[in-house]
């Protein structure tokens, strides 16, 4: 497994824009801690248009 603490590029979308195309789409998100604890690993998420998305958890759970 490999890591970096530099952002990177933007990929270009490989197919056009369409009236139902996702307002948001991640695919294979990963996070780690500075201390090198992995939170979020392989994590896809697709928003549609109009949809509302909520993240629930207790205080301290690591939302943010």
């Amino acid at each position: 497994m490999t890591s970096s603490t530099e952002p990177t590029e933007p990929t270009q979308p490989t197919e056009p824009f369409t009236d139902d195309a996702p307002s948001l789409e991640v695919s294979g998100l990963a996070y780690a801690y500075p201390d090198g604890h992995q939170a979020l690993f392989g994590v896809n998420l697709t928003v549609g248009r109009g949809e509302r998305v909520a993240l629930l958890g207790p205080n301290g759970a690591g939302k943010t």
